[in-house]
């Protein structure tokens, strides 16, 4: 690429010195513009762009400074650099111009080697700067573009009438299985897997305007001039290519994967940062479908209106019955059963309760651990039947009650015991807190004992609820 001229903005009150200074640096070839009015030379700061501002002082240096100092805000991101033609400035000057955003001093009238030494270091000062920028705009992992580069250059490109628009995509390429591989052989494995990927997507996007790399195994291309259609197929044989990265680490094999997301840029008002953010929402949809898969960003709105009327209330556990949600019945008792079998039996179990049957097997009552297990009793006690002891008033509902049912049962009574039965027969207990531990998120530690550890096998129990009461 042919190296443009340095481009020099001329601004003082006196033409004469305009028109030497421009033929002068005419003849050594850089690009000059010329302004002798200080308003307009502000308004001219956004389109000419200048490389380097030479700024006369006189008549008014008050005037001159405040216009070095405008010119210092307004070019905030491409700062040109400032100098001062001066005559014999003191102390005091010097000062109030450098805080004006003044970088060097021109002696006035002008010395016209000293002109081209200074325009000489400018240049290197910018160069310098130039290659700060540039270096700040490489990812040092997979040398390419950053993020914040990313970002300008899609700035850019929306600018203008966004109704004159031409539709784009922005594709959001993730690594799959970073994580695991980062736990397993660190992260210079990871970085050995995201840097061979990288030099596979150079390849792979030569098409794309755009190509950069986002950190943590992420990649954002940017199409130019391309339907979703288009895109969603550029995607796909971006997706299929990357099978084909192998990284060897010690005595295996990592293969490169990746979920993909795609942004439509559509004609209106947007901003690469939304644009980016519809792309990873698309991901996060391709990474919850199982990963190494390409979706378009609100390509399963459909299913989402689906999951809002299902889980609109009274809706989510429209389908849910009594025998999907009961503890189940692993034991019972018979009404001329022992009052010494049933503590052993309640001793054993740690059941919070204990359906009694008839003899062909339908449901007689419920007996609790407090009227059995509690305070003294003697050998005749021991030898008594439990069915003096039975709680009868337990409310049955059949195995195929519904779940709203069985919760609107608790809301209007105080009792906290349901008996779900099937053909008569107890099968299973339903308790509000049952219900209610049914919402409540589950950790490795749900069901842990608050006990220290023992050797007995009392130990190994896990009880599911808390003990009942009748």
């Amino acid at each position: 690429m042919t190296a443009q001229p340095l481009r020099i903005l001329l601004v003082a009150a006196d033409r004469g010195i305009l028109r030497q200074l421009s033929k002068f640096l005419d003849t050594f070839g850089y690009e000059t513009g010329q302004i002798a009015d200080w308003q307009r030379a502000c308004d001219a700061l956004d389109g000419a762009r200048p490389d380097v501002l030479i700024v006369d002082s006189e008549p008014d240096i008050r005037a001159a400074l405040e216009f070095c100092s405008a010119a210092e805000t307004r070019l905030l991101h491409r700062r040109p650099r400032k100098l001062l033609l001066v005559e014999q400035p003191g102390p005091q000057i010097l000062t109030e111009a450098l805080g004006s955003g003044v970088d060097d001093f021109l002696s006035r009238p002008v010395v016209y080697g000293q002109l081209l030494s200074r325009l000489r270091s400018a240049a290197r000062s910018l160069e310098f700067e130039r290659r700060v920028r540039r270096q700040a705009s490489i990812d040092p992992l997979t040398h390419l573009f950053s993020r914040t580069l990313f970002y300008d250059e899609i700035r850019s490109k929306l600018a203008g009438d966004a109704a004159d628009r031409p539709t784009a995509a922005c594709v959001l390429i993730d690594l799959d299985g970073l994580d695991r591989l980062g736990h397993v052989d660190g992260q210079r494995a990871v970085d050995r897997v995201v840097q061979a990927t990288a030099a596979k997507l150079v390849d792979l996007c030569r098409d794309a305007d755009l190509l950069a790399s986002f950190g943590n195994g992420r990649f954002c291309a940017w199409l130019g001039m391309t339907s979703a259609d288009e895109a969603t197929a550029w995607a796909e044989s971006v997706r299929s290519g990357l099978a084909s990265v192998e990284v060897a680490l010690r005595e295996t094999t990592v293969r490169a994967g990746a979920s993909i997301g795609i942004s439509e840029v559509l004609p209106g008002p947007r901003t690469p940062e939304e644009i980016v953010d519809c792309a990873a929402a698309a991901v996060r949809t391709a990474k919850t479908s199982g990963g190494d898969c390409v979706v378009r960003y609100s390509e399963f709105d459909g299913e989402a209106e689906a999951w809002t009327g299902f889980a609109a209330p009274g809706k989510l556990f429209e389908r849910t019955v009594a025998r999907d949600v009961m503890t189940p019945c692993t034991q019972t008792l018979q009404r001329e059963d022992t009052v010494a079998r049933a503590a052993e039996t309640f001793r054993r179990t740690d059941a919070g309760a204990l359906p009694v049957v008839e003899p062909d097997g339908k449901f007689a009552g419920a007996l609790f651990p407090g009227s059995i297990l509690s305070g003294p009793r003697g050998a005749e006690m021991e030898g008594m039947a439990i069915d003096s002891l039975l709680t009868t008033d337990i409310p049955t509902y059949d195995e195929q009650a519904g779940f709203a049912e069985l919760r609107d049962f608790f809301t209007r009574d105080s009792r906290s015991l349901i008996l779900i039965v099937h053909k008569g027969r107890p099968t299973g207990f339903v308790t509000p807190d049952s219900l209610a531990a049914l919402s409540e998120p589950l950790t490795s530690e749900s069901f842990a004992t608050a006990g220290p550890y023992d050797g007995s096998s009392s130990y190994l129990r896990v009880p599911d609820l808390s003990p009942l009461a009748p």
